[in-house]
């Protein structure tokens, strides 16, 4: 599963809006090796990647919602990748009833990514990494 190039931009605006851009691992080399520091259990707060962290919630949050999650991980017929987004987005009001209040793309939208940064922000302010609010 890999997240959409469209979605995967509106993520990284979302965190980079925070001020969290400096917190970004800089390439894939450098997720790699935090990510085998967490293995290792040798991480440190300098690992926290806001943007990493945040596609491991979405990650978690779509195997989740997903009737078949094991599907995702597979390649679509035409040979793309699945992302999770996109598939929220077809399903976002699967088992809606007609009175239920549907799901609109805004407050789709502002779930994935607004919440979410917010979501990374308030983790690296915990952290020590972004300044606190007065």
């Amino acid at each position: 599963m890999k997240m959409c190039q469209s979605h995967w931009d509106k993520l990284k605006i979302a965190i980079d809006a925070r001020g969290l851009d400096n917190l970004i691992a800089k390439n894939e080399e450098a997720v790699v090796e935090s990510m085998e520091r967490e293995l290792q259990g040798t991480s440190t707060t300098a690992d926290f990647d806001p943007l990493m962290d945040a596609w491991y919630k979405i990650m978690h949050q779509i195997m989740q919602m997903s009737p078949n999650p094991l599907s995702l991980l597979c390649i679509k017929e035409d040979g793309t990748d699945y992302c999770p987004i996109c598939e929220a987005y077809i399903h976002r009001n699967d088992g809606a009833k007609p009175e239920d209040s549907l799901v609109t793309d805004e407050e789709f939208e502002k779930f994935w990514f607004e919440d979410l940064a917010d979501c990374e922000l308030t983790i690296a302010r915990n952290l020590g990494l972004a300044p606190k609010l007065n």
